[in-house]
């Protein structure tokens, strides 16, 4: 028996299950140099969900908008793995992703194809469950550094991002 003011949770984490999520993030400014940018990355993640613990690739398609350089946009892909824990029944999200980045558009001094690395981190998503196989997901705030070249003088993007993310899941 249940009370009628009791709130229950219902389960995200849909435990030895694969999954695939679709991401859009953006962030507004660049801490590293203290300026203002636009920055929107489309991306894919898929992986693996032990209980509360996983594993996942990434593919990130980064767009940086900044208007204080010659360079108006900078595009850079990234690719990786990473990790997951799920808390609070799945609906808490902690992330680690760490890979290759690589620089699609030219600069002034750098050509497409150089190859750096990037970290994402995701301390606090936040998951809602829809229906049994799909859920949304926040992610208000992450840490995402992307240096896609790391010689001579290393082209360094550090962005506070915010997420929104749809997850797909079949067990």
């Amino acid at each position: 028996p249940h009370r009628a003011d009791t709130i229950l949770l219902e389960s995200v984490v849909r435990p030895e299950a694969w999954w695939i999520q679709a991401a859009l993030g953006g962030a507004v400014y660049d801490a590293r140099r203290s300026v203002v940018i636009g920055r929107v990355s489309p991306g894919l993640q898929a992986g693996r969900r032990f209980n509360f613990w996983g594993v996942f690739v990434t593919a990130e398609l980064d767009h940086v908008f900044d208007f204080t350089f010659d360079t108006r946009r900078l595009d850079v892909l990234n690719l990786g793995v990473g990790g997951e824990f799920l808390n609070f029944m799945g609906h808490v999200r902690s992330t680690l992703a760490a890979g290759a980045s690589v620089l699609l558009s030219r600069t002034s001094i750098d050509e497409p194809g150089e190859v750096g690395w990037f970290v994402d981190f995701r301390p606090g998503a936040l998951r809602w469950g829809i229906g049994d196989a799909w859920a949304f997901e926040l992610s208000p705030l992450s840490v995402d550094v992307i240096v896609p070249v790391t010689e001579g003088i290393p082209l360094i993007v550090l962005s506070f991002m915010t997420t929104l993310s749809v997850e797909w899941s079949v067990q």
